[in-house]
C-alpha cells in the first residue's frame, strides 16, 4: 500500500457515525481487570477473544508507543448514495486506540470524499448525506 493511500482521521468523528463495538457484541464500558491478554490472532472469534485482543492492543499503545496499522473503511450505500461508513478491517484497533486515548488513527478509505474530508478535519461541518 502506498503512503498516499492512507489518511489520518479523528477517532471521535468516526465514532460519531459508526459503532465499532456493535459488530463485536461488546458494551462501551469494559472492565479489563479480569480479562486475559490475547496476543495472537485466532480464527475463533468470541467476546473473550475480542476483549483480550483489545486489552493487548491498549497495552501495546501505552507501553510500547505502538501506532496501530491503518484500518479499512468504506461507505454504506443506499440507492446509489453513501449514507454511512463501515469498518471493513480494524474494529479492535479502533476501540483500543480510543480507549488508550489516541485522538487519530490512520485509515484507507474508498468512499465519498465529503465524508473523508470531515473525518480528517479538513472541513468542520458533518456531511448532510450522513443524516445529521
Amino acid at each position: 500500500m502506498r503512503r498516499s493511500d492512507i489518511s489520518t482521521i479523528f477517532i471521535n468523528r468516526l465514532l460519531k457515525i459508526y459503532n465499532p463495538w456493535y459488530p463485536l457484541d461488546l458494551d462501551h464500558e469494559i472492565d479489563f481487570s479480569k480479562i486475559r491478554l490475547v496476543r495472537n490472532y485466532r480464527e475463533i472469534r468470541s467476546k473473550s477473544y475480542s476483549l483480550g485482543r483489545i486489552k493487548y492492543l491498549i497495552r501495546k499503545i501505552k507501553t510500547d508507543c505502538w501506532v496501530p496499522d491503518a484500518i479499512e473503511i468504506d461507505n454504506i450505500w443506499s440507492g446509489g448514495c453513501p449514507c454511512g461508513v463501515i469498518i471493513i478491517d480494524g474494529h479492535h484497533r479502533v476501540i483500543a486506540a480510543f480507549l488508550a486515548g489516541l485522538k487519530t488513527i490512520e485509515c484507507t478509505y474508498s468512499g465519498d470524499l465529503d465524508i473523508l474530508n470531515w473525518m480528517t478535519g479538513r472541513v468542520s461541518k458533518i456531511p448532510s448525506i450522513l443524516g445529521f
